[in-house]
């Protein structure tokens, strides 16, 4: 999958300038992001975000609220309130309402490769694309560092990266 000079360039200067001091304001390297990740890498997944975004609307359902355009996490709260008030008067007849909390601590470790890979097949991504987001997620390593000196590597097998303009996506898809 070919990514033109133009969404490159729309990818880079759409960054936050606070995190590419050059004088340009596109440094080679960046030593400390939120991803521990290299510009390189940042330029990619923020490519691989920018594509998709066109089109997620259609393919996100409208209860769902965090981190897609126009629409607020609030709304949720409001969700909530109604749906617990309706359970609250519900006292008699056969039938009855439930409602179940889920804690969404550390979701993003716990999302499955293949089921993410499952899910995108299933919202209609091509498998072009779905084979380029599992390559980028299968791709990571991580590097242990213990008081300043590399110990070691360590490679998941699944989650998504945190501070990743693409992970949130992914993240609503699975959801």
């Amino acid at each position: 999958m070919d990514f033109g000079e133009e969404e490159i360039k729309q990818c880079l200067f759409s960054m936050a300038r606070n995190k590419a001091p050059g004088p340009d304001g596109t440094p080679l390297f960046e030593s400390w992001p939120i991803a521990l990740c290299n510009i390189i890498v940042k330029v990619i997944s923020k490519t691989l975000a920018i594509r998709p975004k066109k089109f997620l609307q259609c393919v996100i359902f409208d209860t769902q609220s965090a981190f897609v355009p126009n629409r607020l996490i609030t709304d949720n709260i409001l969700l909530a309130f109604e749906a617990h008030h309706i359970i609250k008067k519900k006292k008699s007849g056969r039938e009855g309402y439930m409602s179940i909390k889920l804690d969404m601590l550390k979701a993003y470790d716990r999302i499955e490769w293949t089921f993410l890979k499952a899910m995108l097949i299933q919202s209609g991504f091509s498998a072009k694309w779905v084979s380029l987001i599992t390559f980028y997620m299968e791709s990571v390593i991580y590097s242990l560092l213990v008081t300043g000196s590399q110990v070691g590597y360590i490679k998941p097998g699944r989650g998504l990266r945190q501070g990743d303009p693409l992970s949130s996506y992914l993240f609503i898809i699975c959801t």
